[in-house]
């Protein structure tokens, strides 16, 4: 089976194949956090293409799908879940949102109930794509909102060094074709100056054999 966009779309593309079988728990974490992908799979593996660009951020989404907890948030996704339930997620809530669990607890209940939601319908992608969502939810502290300024600036970073080595290959095939026409014209022009000492050299053995020929008569 397969997934995500053409490979094509896809810039600076890396690929790498994992022996997994969580392939579906990956491929909705790398949706969530929006990065471009192409993907083939079976209930044993999974071979992915993505952008250099996005690289940490696929290997955290991997590592997640690896721990023993993904299991579980993945049966709370799908089953009916308790207020106990949710109340019990708090403490890495507060965690991943660089607060203390006392205060998140002092949020209104419903708002606690919502990240907690948040929380797990994100839990497969990345840590800067869960803090965003949550962010949605409530207000960012300081801390957290430099965490994901300085992960996008990193990416943005990736990215532009990305067009400058597409500018760069994209320059050298153009050089590469530009030489390749100038030593084809050079050949050509090579060929037509010996096609011209042939013709002029055939003229005068021609004007040599006639001038023997009224030698002798």
């Amino acid at each position: 089976m397969t997934s995500g966009c053409d490979v094509r779309s896809i810039a600076d593309r890396q690929y790498q194949t994992v022996q997994t079988e969580s392939a579906l728990r990956i491929i909705h974490g790398l949706q969530c956090a929006n990065i471009a992908y192409f993907a083939k799979y079976n209930e044993q593996r999974l071979m992915l293409v993505y952008s250099a660009a996005d690289s940490d951020r696929v290997s955290e989404i991997l590592k997640r799908a690896a721990l023993p907890q993904a299991d579980l948030i993945e049966r709370i996704r799908q089953e009916e879940s308790n207020e106990e339930t949710y109340q019990s997620l708090i403490p890495e809530i507060a965690s991943i949102l660089n607060i203390s669990v006392s205060h998140l607890e002092s949020r209104p209940f419903d708002l606690q109930m919502i990240l907690a939601q948040t929380y797990i319908n994100y839990w497969n992608s990345d840590s800067i794509t869960i803090k965003s969502a949550l962010g949605l939810v409530m207000a960012l502290n300081e801390e957290t909102l430099s965490e994901i300024g300085s992960v996008h600036q990193k990416q943005e970073a990736v990215n532009d060094m990305s067009e400058v080595r597409r500018d760069v290959h994209e320059a050298e095939q153009r050089s590469a074709e530009e030489m390749q026409e100038e030593q084809i014209g050079y050949l050509t022009r090579q060929q037509r100056r010996r096609m011209a000492q042939s013709i002029q050299h055939k003229s005068y053995q021609e004007q040599l054999d006639i001038e023997e020929r009224e030698r002798r008569k």
